[in-house]
């Protein structure tokens, strides 16, 4: 009855026929695909060809080989951590959640004694377990190869000891070189209330960077700087500069810091680089303030006047003095003279546009105008310029006691004196 009942019968023939519908079975399920973005980051087999190029590749030295001296150490390990980075050691390096390449300050001897030795006691059976070995040997020969003559001479009776271990011998070449004291602290924390740009040969970028190495130096022991007293050292070294716009620029970072724009040390030293190379390539960075050509050009009037001048009559002395003082009888609000308002050369306030100015018009104080920079002469105190469009020197007492000596010694045109005088207040003032 069994063999007759439809049911089953058909069972095996209704199989095929589902199939051929059209219901679909699921794929089988793939791996996902690692994708490597290094050739590190996958398991190195010395074995193969690129295993063995990625050995020579990581046991390669230096080019600057480092001296042993302290001066040369932020450089050293600049380069060092490149190498790490790219080899993929950073884990070598690491202790107790501290870097031996910031912090070898806080990094203990001992700490890396007994991660040598806990290595030392793995048998490696795989290519990944091997590979911890494997790049401290890589390491070793590296730093080794990197290391110049007198460092390497420090530790001829060390290197059994090492055995052939990187971090090992890296922590051992940083012990020889840095001493992470409270004294050698007190002297690097010292040197930074001393700074200024004068022992720097006035270089903006000098100076950072000695002060971004002593940094460095305190965080590899330990004692890092409050962010506030470094920023005070800048900003007391800064106002040792002689250019006017970097001094009335700094003024203006110190606003902001004030106002809490910016609050590391690493924000305002980029700040001064920045500015610092803009002055340089305008070919500013050298050049005499304003007040300095002043001075120049008051003590080259005195000598004109001592060597021709001095039979001026007193009524010529009078109107000299008056001229000069002209300019003085109407007073500009004070925020008009104050340059650190603004970083750039514009000042938006009270819906007007401002310019810093120097220019003759003002007898050569600079302050935020509505006229194009150096476009002012002294029609804005009450004189015009001559018919030429010759503007009036930085003040006027220079331009009319030169007049006046040179009236003494000859007869000139207006056209002639007037040239001769533009002259030389440009000899003066270059």
């Amino acid at each position: 009855m069994a063999d007759n009942d439809p049911m089953i019968a058909d069972a095996p023939a209704q199989e095929p026929a589902r199939r051929q519908i059209g219901v679909q079975q699921p794929a089988p399920r793939q791996a996902p695909q690692i994708i490597l973005l290094s050739p590190w980051d996958g398991d190195i087999d010395l074995s193969t060809k690129t295993g063995k190029s990625l050995w020579d590749e990581g046991i390669k030295p230096l080019e600057n080989k480092f001296s042993g001296n302290g001066r040369d150490l932020a450089r050293f390990l600049a380069d060092v951590s490149n190498r790490v980075n790219k080899c993929k050691w950073q884990s070598l390096l690491t202790f107790q959640g501290k870097s031996l390449l910031t912090q070898f300050g806080e990094v203990k001897m001992q700490d890396v004694l007994i991660e040598k030795a806990r290595q030392d006691q793995i048998v490696p059976t795989t290519l990944t377990e091997a590979r911890p070995k494997m790049n401290a040997l890589m390491m070793y020969y590296f730093l080794y190869e990197s290391l110049g003559e007198t460092p390497q001479k420090k530790l001829s009776t060390k290197l059994a000891g090492i055995d052939q271990d990187g971090p090992l011998l890296l922590k051992t070449v940083l012990d020889q070189t840095f001493v992470a004291t409270q004294a050698s602290t007190f002297a690097i924390k010292e040197r930074f209330y001393e700074l200024s740009l004068k022992k720097y040969k006035w270089n903006v970028q000098s100076l950072n960077q000695d002060v971004r190495e002593k940094l460095a130096d305190l965080i590899a022991a330990g004692h890092a700087s409050d962010e506030t007293d470094i920023l005070i050292s800048l900003f007391r070294a800064y106002k040792t500069a002689t250019n006017e716009e970097f001094l009335h620029t700094v003024d203006y970072w110190k606003n902001e810091w004030n106002a809490g724009a910016f609050n590391s040390a690493e924000q305002l030293m980029d700040k001064a680089d920045k500015k610092f190379v803009e002055l340089r390539d305008l070919g500013t960075w050298g050049k005499r303030s304003d007040k300095d050509d002043q001075i120049i050009a008051l003590n080259a009037q005195v000598e004109a006047l001592k060597h021709g001048g001095g039979n001026r009559s007193k009524n010529e002395v009078k109107n000299q003095t008056s001229a000069s003082n002209l300019g003085n009888k109407k007073k500009a609000p004070k925020w008009k003279y104050d340059r650190s308002l603004s970083s750039g050369s514009e000042l938006k306030k009270n819906n007007k546009l401002y310019k810093w100015c120097s220019g003759p018009g003002h007898n050569g104080v600079g302050m935020w105008v509505t006229h194009e920079p150096g476009q002012c002469t002294r029609t804005h105190q009450g004189n015009a310029p001559n018919k030429k469009g010759f503007t009036a020197s930085k003040t006027s007492s220079d331009r009319q006691a030169l007049a006046t000596i040179l009236k003494k010694k000859g007869n000139f045109s207006e056209d002639e004196l007037e040239s001769k005088v533009d002259a030389m207040l440009a000899v003066m003032e270059s």
